[in-house]
């Protein structure tokens, strides 16, 4: 018996979007830095919770706490999400489930795919903590530049809008 390739892929159909629309958004040709910042702390903390427990990822809420810290969190296997409750994507763990009741692949299989999946998130979660400028003064000060937040703020204040 094997593991069908298919469902791998069918992981990463699931997985890869929020990376995907992140690389769009680094694209553009417009300036982003006013919300770059907040768009890479979601991100970051949207790959976290696909793998790490909920009280963790509220422990050390990314760009409050340093680098080494999260580091050190997710290098402990006692904070991962257990399998069963790893992201998959629905595509990916419904045919995993049902390779698994039809006999079509063992529990060993299905455990090698969802180890997979744990170090898949890990190894993309390190490298956004490595890689991205979360502890630059400058990006994270550049929200006040947003200017239609300050249009917002505006219209409510002179405006007499709501918030």
């Amino acid at each position: 018996m094997y593991f069908p390739f298919q469902v791998y892929c069918m992981f990463l159909d699931g997985a890869l979007p929020c990376l995907i629309q992140l690389n769009l958004l680094l694209q553009r040709a417009d300036p982003i830095i006013h919300i770059l910042y907040d768009v890479l702390l979601t991100a970051t903390s949207t790959l976290l919770s696909r793998f790490v427990k909920p009280e963790i990822v509220a422990k050390y809420r990314i760009g409050e706490v340093s680098n080494r810290e999260i580091e050190i969190a997710v290098e402990d296997p006692k904070n991962y999400l257990t399998f069963e409750k790893l992201f998959t994507g629905l595509l990916a763990k419904n045919k995993a489930n049902k390779l698994l009741e039809e006999g079509d692949a063992s529990q060993r299989d299905v455990d090698k795919f969802y180890n997979a999946r744990l170090h898949f998130h890990k190894a993309a979660f390190l490298y956004v903590i490595k890689n991205f400028p979360l502890d630059n003064e400058v990006l994270k000060h550049s929200r006040f530049l947003n200017i239609l937040d300050k249009q917002c703020l505006f219209e409510c204040l002179v405006l007499g809008g709501t918030i």
